[in-house]
Protein backbone atom coordinates (compact mmCIF):
# COMPACT_ATOMS: atom_id res chain seq x y z
CA UNK A 1 0.00 0.00 0.00
CA UNK A 2 0.93 3.62 -0.48
CA UNK A 3 0.67 5.36 2.89
CA UNK A 4 0.47 9.13 3.01
CA UNK A 5 1.90 10.95 6.01
CA UNK A 6 3.39 14.29 6.91
CA UNK A 7 7.01 15.27 6.40
CA UNK A 8 6.92 17.03 9.78
CA UNK A 9 9.72 16.32 12.27
CA UNK A 10 7.35 14.37 14.59
CA UNK A 11 6.34 11.99 11.78
CA UNK A 12 9.96 10.81 11.57
CA UNK A 13 9.48 9.33 15.06
CA UNK A 14 5.88 8.11 14.72
CA UNK A 15 5.64 6.80 11.13
CA UNK A 16 8.77 4.69 10.55
CA UNK A 17 9.81 3.06 7.26
CA UNK A 18 7.85 -0.08 6.34
CA UNK A 19 8.91 -3.33 4.71
CA UNK A 20 5.61 -4.10 2.99
CA UNK A 21 4.29 -0.60 2.38
CA UNK A 22 5.50 2.59 0.72
CA UNK A 23 5.58 5.65 2.98
CA UNK A 24 4.93 8.88 1.08
CA UNK A 25 5.86 11.96 3.11
CA UNK A 26 4.21 15.21 2.00
CA UNK A 27 4.02 18.76 3.26
CA UNK A 28 0.59 19.36 4.80
CA UNK A 29 -1.13 22.75 4.85
CA UNK A 30 -1.35 24.42 8.27
CA UNK A 31 -4.91 25.74 8.19
CA UNK A 32 -4.44 27.00 11.74
CA UNK A 33 -2.70 30.04 10.28
CA UNK A 34 -6.02 31.06 8.73
CA UNK A 35 -8.27 30.09 11.63
CA UNK A 36 -6.90 28.87 14.97
CA UNK A 37 -9.19 25.82 15.50
CA UNK A 38 -8.41 24.58 11.97
CA UNK A 39 -5.02 23.46 13.31
CA UNK A 40 -6.90 20.22 14.07
CA UNK A 41 -7.71 19.54 10.39
CA UNK A 42 -5.58 17.24 8.25
CA UNK A 43 -5.11 19.22 5.03
CA UNK A 44 -3.04 17.08 2.67
CA UNK A 45 -1.97 17.75 -0.96
CA UNK A 46 -5.15 17.41 -3.09
CA UNK A 47 -3.57 15.45 -5.94
CA UNK A 48 -1.56 13.08 -3.74
CA UNK A 49 -2.15 9.41 -4.58
CA UNK A 50 -2.43 7.04 -1.61
CA UNK A 51 -4.28 3.99 -0.26
CA UNK A 52 -4.22 4.91 3.43
CA UNK A 53 -3.36 8.07 5.37
CA UNK A 54 -1.48 8.17 8.66
CA UNK A 55 -2.03 11.59 10.19
CA UNK A 56 -0.18 13.12 13.15
CA UNK A 57 -2.27 15.23 15.56
CA UNK A 58 -4.80 15.98 12.81
CA UNK A 59 -8.15 14.60 11.64
CA UNK A 60 -9.62 14.83 8.11
CA UNK A 61 -12.96 16.57 7.65
CA UNK A 62 -13.89 13.96 5.01
CA UNK A 63 -11.94 11.07 3.52
CA UNK A 64 -13.19 8.04 1.58
CA UNK A 65 -10.04 6.08 2.28
CA UNK A 66 -8.91 4.35 5.47
CA UNK A 67 -6.86 6.43 7.86
CA UNK A 68 -5.44 6.58 11.37
CA UNK A 69 -4.07 9.31 13.59
CA UNK A 70 -1.15 9.39 16.03
CA UNK A 71 -1.51 12.06 18.70
CA UNK A 72 0.55 13.50 21.56
CA UNK A 73 -2.08 15.05 23.84
CA UNK A 74 -5.48 16.54 22.94
CA UNK A 75 -7.57 15.03 20.14
CA UNK A 76 -9.17 16.86 18.40
CA UNK A 77 -6.22 19.21 18.91
CA UNK A 78 -7.34 22.82 18.50
CA UNK A 79 -6.33 26.13 20.07
CA UNK A 80 -8.71 27.88 20.67
CA UNK A 81 -11.57 25.36 20.53
CA UNK A 82 -14.53 25.46 18.16
CA UNK A 83 -17.40 23.35 19.42
CA UNK A 84 -18.94 22.93 15.97
CA UNK A 85 -15.66 21.71 14.46
CA UNK A 86 -15.00 19.50 17.48
CA UNK A 87 -18.35 17.73 17.01
CA UNK A 88 -17.59 17.07 13.35
CA UNK A 89 -14.08 15.76 13.97
CA UNK A 90 -15.34 13.52 16.74
CA UNK A 91 -17.80 12.01 14.27
CA UNK A 92 -14.84 11.38 11.98
CA UNK A 93 -13.10 9.45 14.77
CA UNK A 94 -16.19 7.25 15.07
CA UNK A 95 -16.41 6.63 11.31
CA UNK A 96 -15.46 3.27 9.73
CA UNK A 97 -12.70 5.02 7.82
CA UNK A 98 -10.80 5.71 11.04
CA UNK A 99 -8.92 2.46 11.59
CA UNK A 100 -7.16 3.47 14.82
CA UNK A 101 -6.10 6.26 17.12
CA UNK A 102 -2.51 5.86 18.33
CA UNK A 103 -1.44 7.64 21.52
CA UNK A 104 2.27 8.41 21.83
CA UNK A 105 2.10 7.66 25.57
CA UNK A 106 -0.18 6.50 28.34
CA UNK A 107 -0.31 10.17 29.37
CA UNK A 108 -1.60 11.13 25.90
CA UNK A 109 -4.35 8.51 26.08
CA UNK A 110 -5.34 9.66 29.58
CA UNK A 111 -5.48 13.24 28.27
CA UNK A 112 -7.73 12.13 25.39
CA UNK A 113 -10.07 10.39 27.81
CA UNK A 114 -10.20 13.38 30.15
CA UNK A 115 -10.89 15.95 27.43
CA UNK A 116 -13.59 13.79 25.85
CA UNK A 117 -15.26 12.65 29.08
CA UNK A 118 -19.03 12.51 28.69
CA UNK A 119 -18.91 12.22 24.89
CA UNK A 120 -21.24 9.45 23.71
CA UNK A 121 -18.73 8.16 21.16
CA UNK A 122 -15.79 7.82 23.56
CA UNK A 123 -16.04 4.07 24.21
CA UNK A 124 -16.45 3.38 20.50
CA UNK A 125 -13.21 5.21 19.71
CA UNK A 126 -11.33 3.76 22.69
CA UNK A 127 -12.02 0.29 21.26
CA UNK A 128 -9.57 1.12 18.46
CA UNK A 129 -7.00 2.95 20.61
CA UNK A 130 -3.34 1.92 20.92
CA UNK A 131 -0.38 3.27 22.90
CA UNK A 132 2.79 3.18 20.78
CA UNK A 133 5.76 5.26 21.85
CA UNK A 134 7.73 7.16 19.17
CA UNK A 135 10.86 5.46 17.88
CA UNK A 136 14.20 6.23 16.31
CA UNK A 137 17.41 4.40 15.42
CA UNK A 138 20.58 3.96 17.44
CA UNK A 139 23.29 6.28 16.15
CA UNK A 140 26.08 5.58 18.66
CA UNK A 141 25.99 2.00 19.98
CA UNK A 142 28.92 2.46 22.38
CA UNK A 143 28.08 3.73 25.88
CA UNK A 144 29.51 7.08 26.88
CA UNK A 145 32.02 7.31 29.74
CA UNK A 146 33.22 10.15 31.94
CA UNK A 147 36.84 10.40 32.99
CA UNK A 148 37.97 11.58 36.41
CA UNK A 149 38.40 15.40 36.40
CA UNK A 150 36.81 15.64 32.92
CA UNK A 151 34.30 18.46 32.50
CA UNK A 152 30.72 17.21 32.26
CA UNK A 153 29.30 18.31 28.90
CA UNK A 154 25.56 18.96 29.02
CA UNK A 155 23.40 19.95 26.04
CA UNK A 156 20.12 21.86 26.04
CA UNK A 157 18.09 21.96 22.81
CA UNK A 158 14.93 24.04 22.58
CA UNK A 159 13.69 27.04 20.63
CA UNK A 160 11.08 27.86 23.29
CA UNK A 161 13.94 28.83 25.56
CA UNK A 162 12.28 29.41 28.93
CA UNK A 163 9.57 26.76 28.66
CA UNK A 164 11.92 23.93 27.74
CA UNK A 165 14.60 24.68 30.32
CA UNK A 166 17.06 27.24 28.95
CA UNK A 167 16.75 29.37 32.10
CA UNK A 168 17.44 26.30 34.23
CA UNK A 169 20.51 25.53 32.09
CA UNK A 170 21.88 29.04 32.66
CA UNK A 171 21.21 29.00 36.40
CA UNK A 172 22.83 25.58 36.62
CA UNK A 173 25.91 26.86 34.77
CA UNK A 174 26.20 29.86 37.10
CA UNK A 175 25.88 27.70 40.24
CA UNK A 176 28.44 25.17 38.93
CA UNK A 177 30.90 27.95 38.11
CA UNK A 178 30.52 29.48 41.58
CA UNK A 179 31.51 26.27 43.33
CA UNK A 180 34.16 25.13 40.87
CA UNK A 181 32.22 22.17 39.45
CA UNK A 182 33.64 21.29 36.02
CA UNK A 183 30.62 21.71 33.71
CA UNK A 184 30.27 22.92 30.14
CA UNK A 185 26.73 23.76 29.03
CA UNK A 186 25.95 23.73 25.30
CA UNK A 187 22.81 25.64 24.34
CA UNK A 188 21.10 25.23 20.96
CA UNK A 189 18.17 27.62 20.61
CA UNK A 190 16.71 30.50 18.65
CA UNK A 191 16.06 31.93 22.13
CA UNK A 192 12.31 32.43 21.71
CA UNK A 193 10.78 33.99 24.82
CA UNK A 194 7.22 35.35 25.08
CA UNK A 195 6.58 34.16 21.52
CA UNK A 196 3.83 31.57 21.39
CA UNK A 197 4.79 29.75 24.60
CA UNK A 198 1.91 29.56 27.05
CA UNK A 199 4.19 29.10 30.06
CA UNK A 200 6.27 32.25 29.51
CA UNK A 201 5.80 35.32 31.68
CA UNK A 202 4.24 38.09 29.56
CA UNK A 203 7.00 40.52 30.58
CA UNK A 204 10.17 39.54 28.70
CA UNK A 205 12.21 41.85 30.92
CA UNK A 206 11.82 39.33 33.73
CA UNK A 207 14.28 37.06 31.91
CA UNK A 208 16.96 39.69 31.29
CA UNK A 209 19.13 38.87 34.30
CA UNK A 210 19.12 35.13 33.55
CA UNK A 211 19.96 35.70 29.87
CA UNK A 212 23.19 37.46 30.89
CA UNK A 213 24.35 33.93 31.72
CA UNK A 214 24.83 33.28 28.00
CA UNK A 215 28.17 35.07 28.39
CA UNK A 216 29.41 32.79 31.18
CA UNK A 217 32.73 31.03 30.41
CA UNK A 218 31.14 27.59 30.94
CA UNK A 219 28.27 28.29 28.52
CA UNK A 220 28.55 27.75 24.76
CA UNK A 221 25.61 29.36 22.95
CA UNK A 222 25.27 27.93 19.44
CA UNK A 223 22.07 29.70 18.38
CA UNK A 224 19.69 27.78 16.08
CA UNK A 225 21.13 24.75 14.28
CA UNK A 226 19.73 22.26 11.79
CA UNK A 227 19.01 18.74 13.00
CA UNK A 228 22.18 17.26 11.54
CA UNK A 229 24.31 19.82 13.38
CA UNK A 230 22.40 19.22 16.61
CA UNK A 231 22.93 15.48 16.42
CA UNK A 232 26.65 15.93 15.76
CA UNK A 233 27.00 18.16 18.81
CA UNK A 234 24.84 15.86 20.92
CA UNK A 235 27.20 13.00 20.14
CA UNK A 236 29.99 14.88 21.97
CA UNK A 237 28.02 15.41 25.20
CA UNK A 238 27.50 13.37 28.35
CA UNK A 239 23.95 14.46 29.28
CA UNK A 240 20.95 16.19 27.74
CA UNK A 241 18.74 18.62 29.66
CA UNK A 242 14.99 19.06 29.21
CA UNK A 243 13.95 20.94 32.35
CA UNK A 244 10.61 21.73 30.74
CA UNK A 245 7.54 23.28 32.31
CA UNK A 246 5.29 21.60 29.74
CA UNK A 247 6.19 19.16 26.97
CA UNK A 248 3.78 16.59 25.63
CA UNK A 249 6.64 14.23 24.79
CA UNK A 250 10.29 15.29 24.49
CA UNK A 251 11.89 14.16 21.23
CA UNK A 252 15.28 15.69 22.07
CA UNK A 253 15.47 13.11 24.87
CA UNK A 254 15.05 10.28 22.34
CA UNK A 255 17.71 11.77 20.08
CA UNK A 256 20.02 11.85 23.08
CA UNK A 257 19.26 8.23 23.92
CA UNK A 258 20.10 7.28 20.33
CA UNK A 259 23.59 8.70 20.96
CA UNK A 260 23.89 7.00 24.34
CA UNK A 261 23.29 10.33 26.11
CA UNK A 262 21.20 10.03 29.31
CA UNK A 263 18.59 12.69 30.08
CA UNK A 264 18.07 15.10 32.94
CA UNK A 265 14.41 16.06 32.61
CA UNK A 266 11.47 17.34 34.60
CA UNK A 267 8.93 14.75 35.73
CA UNK A 268 5.84 16.15 34.00
CA UNK A 269 3.46 14.90 31.27
CA UNK A 270 4.77 11.78 29.48
CA UNK A 271 8.46 12.16 30.42
CA UNK A 272 8.39 9.82 33.48
CA UNK A 273 7.17 7.02 31.19
CA UNK A 274 10.55 6.80 29.47
CA UNK A 275 13.10 8.79 31.51
CA UNK A 276 13.90 6.25 34.20
CA UNK A 277 16.15 7.16 37.15
CA UNK A 278 18.07 4.65 39.25
CA UNK A 279 17.38 2.17 40.75
CA UNK A 280 15.05 1.25 37.85
CA UNK A 281 16.24 -1.49 35.53
CA UNK A 282 18.00 0.11 32.53
CA UNK A 283 17.97 3.50 34.24
CA UNK A 284 18.66 6.19 31.63
CA UNK A 285 18.55 9.53 33.39
CA UNK A 286 17.53 11.71 36.28
CA UNK A 287 14.14 13.32 36.99
CA UNK A 288 13.73 16.85 38.33
CA UNK A 289 10.68 17.05 40.58
CA UNK A 290 8.05 19.74 40.10
CA UNK A 291 4.76 20.26 41.97
CA UNK A 292 2.08 18.70 39.75
CA UNK A 293 -1.69 18.58 39.38
CA UNK A 294 -3.91 15.56 38.76
CA UNK A 295 -3.01 15.65 35.03
CA UNK A 296 0.72 15.21 35.79
CA UNK A 297 1.30 18.78 34.58
CA UNK A 298 3.21 21.48 36.43
CA UNK A 299 0.72 22.81 38.97
CA UNK A 300 0.96 26.42 37.76
CA UNK A 301 0.97 25.78 34.00
CA UNK A 302 -2.25 27.74 33.43
CA UNK A 303 -1.58 30.64 35.81
CA UNK A 304 0.39 33.00 33.55
CA UNK A 305 -2.06 35.86 34.25
CA UNK A 306 -1.53 35.63 38.00
CA UNK A 307 0.25 38.64 39.57
CA UNK A 308 2.46 36.09 41.35
CA UNK A 309 3.38 34.18 38.20
CA UNK A 310 7.03 35.26 38.09
CA UNK A 311 7.49 34.02 41.65
CA UNK A 312 6.02 30.67 40.58
CA UNK A 313 8.37 30.50 37.59
CA UNK A 314 11.39 31.62 39.60
CA UNK A 315 10.75 28.94 42.21
CA UNK A 316 10.41 26.23 39.56
CA UNK A 317 13.59 27.32 37.73
CA UNK A 318 15.58 27.58 40.95
CA UNK A 319 14.36 24.23 42.29
CA UNK A 320 15.22 22.38 39.08
CA UNK A 321 18.66 24.03 38.85
CA UNK A 322 19.39 23.05 42.46
CA UNK A 323 18.24 19.45 41.92
CA UNK A 324 20.34 19.16 38.75
CA UNK A 325 23.35 20.56 40.60
CA UNK A 326 23.05 17.93 43.35
CA UNK A 327 22.94 15.23 40.68
CA UNK A 328 25.96 16.62 38.82
CA UNK A 329 27.97 16.81 42.05
CA UNK A 330 27.27 13.10 42.56
CA UNK A 331 28.28 12.31 38.99
CA UNK A 332 31.51 14.33 39.26
CA UNK A 333 32.37 12.48 42.48
CA UNK A 334 31.72 9.10 40.85
CA UNK A 335 32.21 9.37 37.05
CA UNK A 336 31.55 5.64 36.72
CA UNK A 337 27.83 6.37 37.22
CA UNK A 338 27.58 7.66 33.65
CA UNK A 339 28.35 4.47 31.72
CA UNK A 340 25.44 2.33 33.04
CA UNK A 341 23.05 5.26 32.44
CA UNK A 342 24.36 5.52 28.89
CA UNK A 343 23.86 1.78 28.45
CA UNK A 344 20.30 2.27 29.72
CA UNK A 345 19.72 5.04 27.19
CA UNK A 346 20.79 2.76 24.34
CA UNK A 347 18.68 -0.09 25.75
CA UNK A 348 15.67 2.26 25.75
CA UNK A 349 15.97 2.68 22.00
CA UNK A 350 16.42 -1.06 21.50
CA UNK A 351 13.45 -2.03 23.65
CA UNK A 352 10.86 0.77 23.90
CA UNK A 353 11.67 3.13 21.03
CA UNK A 354 12.68 0.61 18.39
CA UNK A 355 11.69 1.55 14.83
CA UNK A 356 11.38 -2.09 13.75
CA UNK A 357 8.98 -2.90 16.59
CA UNK A 358 6.92 0.24 15.96
CA UNK A 359 6.77 -0.52 12.23
CA UNK A 360 5.58 -4.05 13.01
CA UNK A 361 2.80 -2.79 15.30
CA UNK A 362 1.66 -0.27 12.69
CA UNK A 363 1.82 -2.86 9.92
CA UNK A 364 -0.88 -4.83 11.75
CA UNK A 365 -3.14 -1.76 11.57
CA UNK A 366 -2.23 -0.98 7.96
CA UNK A 367 -2.85 -4.59 6.92
CA UNK A 368 -6.28 -4.51 8.55
CA UNK A 369 -7.09 -1.48 6.42
CA UNK A 370 -5.82 -3.21 3.29
CA UNK A 371 -8.41 -5.95 3.74
CA UNK A 372 -11.23 -3.42 3.48
CA UNK A 373 -12.16 -1.84 0.16
CA UNK A 374 -12.67 1.85 -0.42
CA UNK A 375 -16.28 1.03 -1.29
CA UNK A 376 -16.82 -0.45 2.19
CA UNK A 377 -15.28 2.63 3.78
CA UNK A 378 -17.39 4.98 1.67
CA UNK A 379 -20.57 3.02 2.35
CA UNK A 380 -19.92 3.11 6.09
CA UNK A 381 -19.29 6.85 5.99
CA UNK A 382 -22.59 7.40 4.22
CA UNK A 383 -24.40 5.57 7.01
CA UNK A 384 -22.87 7.54 9.92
Amino acid sequence: MQILTSNHYIADFTVPPQTHHSIERARFVNLGRLWGPALAIAAYPPLQSFDLAHFVNKIPVALHRPWLVTFESALPRMFPPSERLRRHLRRQLCSPGCMAIVAMSAWALATFKRLNAGWAGLDRVLAKAHVLHPATQIRVPTPRTLKTDEAIRLIFVGNNFARKGGIVALRLARKALAEGLRLQVHIVSSKMICSGSHTDHPDAARYRKDLQGLALPNVSFHGPMNNRQVLKLMGTCHLSLLATLHDTYGFSVLEGFAHGVPAVSSDICALPEFVLPAPAANANGFLLRLPKDERNCWRHVEESQSPDYWEMLDQAFESMADQALVYLRSLAADPGELEPLSQGAIASIEQRHNQVLLARALDAIYSQAASRTHREIGSGLAET
